[in-house]
């Protein structure tokens, strides 16, 4: 019998997913961090189902090729999960690679606790380059739906984001 753990019941508040899923995730989470690798692979074996890994590796792909992510959800999970209640820092970056000819941008917003930065929201950057300020704008906003702006005690940031608000 599978036994119930606090991670699979806070998704399972959070997120409102099938049980099967929430399970699926948990397992998957705890492979990540046991292995410290993204190897789709590598983690399929150490996923602990009782199927074939081949059909363990199945079943990762089409979890993430079926799945549509509810950001705001994440968002507020990461909320719930960190131990601070209030005078929020948060870390706002815009990083990018290139995966195969893919190019990828991603403007993020973090909250920070202890050191290190977990994301609350982000937007995928259709371009190459730096952010500007609407798309900078449009970031803040889906923070301020997270966190009320009185709990934020500081926005942190690098030159990158220096910018000037237009008024039209």
């Amino acid at each position: 019998m599978h036994q119930n753990t606090d991670l699979e019941t806070v998704l399972q508040q959070q997120l409102g997913w099938n049980r099967a899923r929430i399970r699926f995730i948990v397992a998957f989470v705890l492979a990540l961090i046991k292995l410290t690798t993204v190897n789709l692979a590598k983690l399929a074996n150490a996923l602990g189902a009782t199927a074939l890994k081949e059909s363990d590796y199945r079943r990762i792909q089409r979890f993430f090729a079926g799945f549509t992510f509810d950001y705001p959800a994440w968002g507020r999970l990461m909320l719930r999960l960190l131990p601070i209640q209030g005078e929020f820092v948060i870390s706002i970056d815009r990083t990018n690679w290139s995966f195969g000819s893919f190019e990828i941008n991603i403007l993020m917003a973090a909250i920070v606790y202890r050191g290190t930065a977990y994301p609350l929201v982000w937007m995928l950057l259709s371009k190459r380059g730096n952010s500007n300020t609407k798309e900078r704008q449009q970031l803040i906003e889906a923070l301020l739906a997270l966190i009320p702006a009185p709990l934020i005690s500081a926005v942190v940031a690098d030159r990158e984001f220096k910018g000037v608000v237009q008024n039209t």
